[in-house]
């Protein structure tokens, strides 16, 4: 029939096509922007990353505890990057935050603690350093009242006494032997005024090669003799009072002093000695040929406190005055830490 249209088979065009079916095929249309609609759509309900989260407050805390924290950051936030590439999570904004901050904060840390270490060594060397100098300024104030002291009393008992005083050759010759002259002048004062200063010339030692040893290389002790301190006294025969701020030799048993003191006491020049071993002269402290020994005080406490400004109160803790008057005294109190016991 002319007035009937026939079914072309569209669905579309079809009037038995339904409202429902026409909806359907509109939605699988192939438009862009539906689309992206519907990417979107997707994306907004994939997971947030954990690890993403995790590392952005790492980074944050960073701020405060630095490697502690800023480290972890740094790993959680690559290990989040790297799914959220793979479409597994996203977050990819608070990873790369924990990431740079995780970065920064490490490599400010780093810096802080090395100026911190630098600081502190500089700090503990400087402490250090003036803790040594301050032993040494102390010690030095110590060594100034040893011969001050002994000054002053052989002022009163030797006064106008001509003084040989003993120090070491060149090599040995130091700041402490330089204070101690000076306090001990200054310890004299008007009552003795004709001092000379000498050291005993030393022969060079020689080593098992047949070259000479250093003079710094061997103590004085070990470089001086009998025959040295005999050629010096000899030297300086119209000196009647000798004080050896360098201690006596090894073999001072064959010093000639004691020999002539023996044959004539009056002739004989007097002997003082300070900080050196006199633990087998004993017997002639209480003769009188040693008229005056300075030693350690056995009972002396060795502390960091300041030296006493008072000369003769540093005297006091430091050392003893051993004089023919005392040396009895001394050897009943201190027993063997003075003097040898002999048979």
């Amino acid at each position: 029939m002319a007035g009937v249209e026939r079914n072309t088979g569209d669905p579309v065009n079809s009037p038995c096509c339904s409202n429902k079916d026409k909806m359907t095929n509109n939605h699988q249309t192939n438009d862009p922007l539906e689309k992206n609609l519907s990417t979107a759509v997707s994306d907004k309900g994939t997971k947030k990353s954990s690890l993403a989260l995790t590392s952005m407050i790492l980074g944050i805390f960073a701020i405060f505890f630095g490697l502690l924290t800023g480290i972890p950051a740094v790993i959680c936030g690559h290990v989040a990057r790297g799914k959220i590439k793979c479409g597994a999570a996203s977050g990819d904004g608070m990873a790369l935050a924990g990431v740079l901050t995780g970065y920064v904060f490490s490599f400010l840390n780093l810096i802080f603690c090395g100026i911190l270490i630098f600081v502190i060594f500089f700090m503990a060397r400087n402490m250090s350093d003036s803790g040594i100098s301050m032993i040494l300024v102390n010690e030095m104030k110590f060594a100034k009242s040893s011969t001050y002291v002994l000054g002053k009393y052989l002022a009163k008992t030797r006064p106008n006494a001509k003084v040989l005083v003993i120090i070491g050759p060149k090599s040995e010759y130091n700041k402490r032997q330089e204070i101690q002259i000076d306090a001990l002048k200054k310890g004299f004062g008007s009552a003795i005024t004709n001092i000379k200063i000498d050291s005993p010339k030393l022969k060079q030692q020689l080593g098992p090669n047949g070259k000479p040893i250093p003079d710094l290389m061997l103590p004085m002790v070990d470089m001086m003799k009998a025959e040295d301190f005999n050629k010096l006294i000899a030297e300086n025969k119209s000196c009647n009072l000798i004080i050896t701020l360098i201690g006596l030799p090894m073999d001072a048993d064959k010093l000639k002093i004691w020999g002539q003191f023996a044959q004539d006491p009056k002739k004989t020049p007097k002997l003082c000695i300070v900080n050196a071993d006199i633990s087998s002269f004993e017997k002639y402290i209480a003769k009188g040929l040693i008229p005056a020994v300075v030693t350690f005080n056995p009972d002396a406490r060795y502390t960091e406190d300041p030296t006493p400004t008072d000369m003769f109160k540093a005297f006091d803790e430091r050392y003893i005055l051993i004089t023919p008057k005392n040396v009895g005294e001394i050897a009943r109190k201190y027993k063997d830490k003075v003097f040898r016991k002999t048979e």
